[in-house]
């Protein structure tokens, strides 16, 4: 099936409510690292998987913090102005897209610079964000492997740049890196 060609906001839901059942796995596999990083950090930690012209959050811990970043679990957000879509389409595991409209004036909308910014993810080990998607969002983004290696998604933190500064980036991917290695990797079946 050419998922590209789905539009419809409904047709995206039912394509995920089908797909859920996939994501049971790699959900549970991901979710104690994800708690012990929002646990950590007190910060929003999120797995996201590649969709049709974007990415979909599956699944989600909050943080404590009063301000924080929103419930991402079912909504849609572009690839190329999103730290998981970064990690994403550096490790292969979604395509670019061809078109990259700018949802703020941080957006990378120039594909040679996207290709740039995707090798240095490849380089580092991690995608981030600021301002990229909304005014005063920053978010870090790392690879979720199966054990075969292959990247199957992305797990990140989400929060406003005020908290999650460039010199915290570097910390925050290590501990996110290390908390997923610590977790069983999720298996290959069933892993979308």
């Amino acid at each position: 099936r050419d998922w590209s060609s789905d539009v419809c906001s409904s047709d995206l839901l039912n394509g995920f409510a089908i797909r859920g059942g996939a994501y049971s796995a790699l959900i549970e596999a991901a979710t104690p690292a994800m708690q012990r990083v929002a646990h950590h950090t007190h910060e929003t930690v999120s797995l996201a998987v590649a969709a049709p012209g974007g990415l979909n959050s599956i699944a989600q811990v909050d943080g404590t913090y009063l301000l924080g970043s929103r419930n991402w679990v079912g909504e849609f957000v572009p690839l190329h102005c999103s730290a998981a879509g970064k990690v994403l389409m550096a490790f292969g595991a979604a395509h670019i897209p061809d078109v990259l409209p700018a949802r703020t004036p941080e957006t990378i909308t120039d594909r040679a610079r996207l290709d740039d910014e995707l090798a240095v993810v490849r380089e580092r080990g991690f995608a981030t964000i600021r301002n990229e998607l909304e005014p005063g969002l920053t978010s870090v983004a790392v690879a979720v492997r199966d054990p075969q290696g292959h990247v199957v998604a992305a797990m990140s933190v989400t929060a406003p740049g005020e908290r999650l500064t460039e010199q915290l980036e570097v910390s925050l991917a290590r501990a996110m890196s290390t908390a997923l290695n610590d977790s069983v990797s999720p298996s290959r079946e069933g892993a979308a």
